[in-house]
């Protein structure tokens, strides 16, 4: 049997990587069929959230070899060691769940007198293509037919019965996740401020808020895609003149509200849409003064609703962290909002960048303590949180900095639990160079010890400004992120494994073909993440991971 596969394989050989040629009938002992494949690999791989990017494969991609492949535990490295008798090969999955593979190249060395060879499982034909291997580094292509019906791709490389040994150090990969951008059709020229964009699923289609030299704007695709440049309108102005650097927009009742911050009034404002769509501009309500905004910082807000009713927690006149309801479901008058309360004060800048959040049914509040470089947290007893009595005395410290100036952090729930990455910023030194990652697991987030689980995880560049946005879709949490360091937005994803004691994650930049500091905003729609961010021609942007279902992991 060997020595009629040996022939074949020598005739291989002679007819040089002309096409690929077929071994038929025999294959490799063993070797799977190419419809056995899904069953083998990873049905959890984490999924690498970008356009086109690329990565690399070596022994952790193996899902099937013999028993003489090696795997070096620490560099991964494969080695194929056939002997007279008996051939070696080893089975890699190239691609990720939701992830197409675009072209690929080994690199590899041989030692002996052996010959390496290469199998492309075909999904059109059903049967594995083979051919001598290609010279090392050099790149191949991959066409629709090797895409399995979840869209992986297997490699199969294969050393004959002989002397020697084939060492695979690694295979490059070039990777295309699905995610899609569009120009909107909007200019901002010179918009750099902290948090311009709002963004939403307005009746499924994408939405966004932001200011620009005329005023509050919104803009809404005509259509859930997005894609055509056709399915973008000319923006409503929904207030003229009005002119800040903080916006936050949330669903209220499924209809788009926009709380903002308005310069020119010196107030933090609200209003809301009567519509799901929120698509003329008569569908707007006129704006609601929340609260005066403080003298010489960003009125920060984070909206939420609350309990079935708007709600807001946000850096109040006096510098510290406040609350406010709206008794109807739509606060379209100022009557109808109740009065503030001080969630925690502390004699100075004490509740930057809040994220107001619904854990376990009740609001919870993540911020950050600038006169004394905590980031802190807050949960309701009640699901409204409408008294002073419902909130704890004193936040719990999920972590504490050391003389950092800033954090930028965005409240998600996983599976119940308060988690939260955040950014440090110190414009002077990298104190804290990686995102950390906390997560209350026990209690109610109320106690500095409820907050036992952390991590850190990917770089974040330094120093710098930056800006940070999460959300979190069924086990897994995206994070957007941006510093003024770097010359794009970054999008990861991770999903969290309960039976792990750490998250899972990995991530690659989206690619946004410039820079997107301090302008850009996170959300989902259909279920799938996207982002409206600012280009560095000034252009606004819209993209989408067309590809992403979380209730497929």
């Amino acid at each position: 049997m060997y020595a009629r596969l040996n022939l074949l394989l020598l005739g291989l050989l002679l007819a040089g990587c002309a096409g690929h040629t077929e071994i038929e009938p025999e294959l490799p002992a063993g070797l799977p069929g190419v419809q056995q494949l899904e069953s083998l690999a990873e049905a959890n791989v984490p999924r690498r959230a970008s356009l086109i990017f690329s990565s690399e494969r070596a022994g952790e991609s193996i899902i099937q070899d013999t028993g003489n492949t090696f795997i070096y535990p620490v560099t991964n490295e494969v080695i194929l060691q056939p002997d007279n008798q008996t051939s070696s090969w080893a089975i890699f999955e190239l691609g990720e769940d939701g992830s197409l593979l675009r072209s690929f190249s080994l690199n590899y060395s041989i030692q002996g007198e052996l010959q390496l060879y290469m199998g492309l499982a075909d999904f059109s034909s059903g049967r594995w293509q083979f051919q001598p291997a290609p010279p090392d580094g050099q790149v191949i292509s991959v066409t629709d037919s090797l895409y399995s019906p979840s869209g992986r791709s297997y490699l199969c490389l294969f050393a004959p019965a002989g002397d020697g040994n084939v060492s695979i150090y690694k295979i490059d990969v070039e990777l295309d996740n699905g995610w899609q951008s569009r120009d909107v059709g909007v200019a901002l020229p010179g918009y750099t401020v902290q948090s311009p964009l709002g963004a939403v699923s307005a009746d499924g289609h994408p939405a966004v808020a932001y200011f620009d030299n005329a005023g509050l704007h919104y803009l809404r695709s005509t259509s859930p895609a997005g894609m055509e440049a056709g399915d973008w309108p000319e923006p409503l102005l929904l207030v003229p003149g009005a002119t800040g650097q903080w916006i936050d927009m949330q669903l209220i009742g499924g209809n788009p509200a926009i709380a903002y911050h308005d310069e020119n009034s010196g107030q933090l404002s609200y209003l809301r849409s009567t519509t799901a769509s929120g698509a003329a501009a008569t569908d707007w309500t006129a704006t609601v003064k929340i609260d005066d905004a403080p003298g010489g910082h960003v009125p920060e807000c984070s909206l939420a609703q609350v309990d079935g009713n708007p709600a807001l927690a946000y850096l109040s006149a006096d510098n510290n962290l406040s609350y406010r309801r709206s008794t109807t479901a739509d606060g379209a008058a100022e009557a109808d909002w109740q009065n503030k309360l001080v969630l925690h004060a502390d004699g100075g800048v004490s509740a930057l960048n809040p994220s107001l959040k619904l854990i376990r049914g009740k609001p919870a509040v993540s911020f950050y303590d600038k006169q004394n470089g905590r980031q802190l947290y807050m949960a309701s007893s009640t699901a409204s949180g409408s008294k002073a009595s419902a909130w704890p005395q004193q936040p719990a410290v999920v972590a504490a900095g050391q003389g950092i100036e800033h954090s930028w952090a965005d409240l998600c729930s996983l599976d119940g639990h308060p988690s939260l990455y955040f950014m440090h910023l110190d414009s002077n030194v990298d104190n804290n160079p990686f995102l950390p990652f906390r997560q209350s697991r026990q209690g109610d987030g109320n106690a500095d010890a409820d907050w036992n689980f952390s991590s850190s995880s990917f770089l974040s560049p330094s120093p710098g400004s930056g800006l940070l946005s999460s959300i979190g879709l069924g086990d897994h949490m995206l994070i957007g992120y941006s510093r003024d360091t770097i010359s794009a937005l970054r999008v990861y994803k991770l999903r969290e494994i309960s039976d792990l004691p750490s998250f899972s994650f990995n991530g690659e930049e989206v690619e946004t073909g410039g820079s997107a500091v301090l302008t850009f905003e996170l959300f989902a729609i259909e279920g799938m993440p996207a982002v409206f961010y600012l280009r560095d021609d000034d252009q606004l942007v819209y993209a989408r991971d067309f590809t992403f279902l979380a209730t497929q992991y």
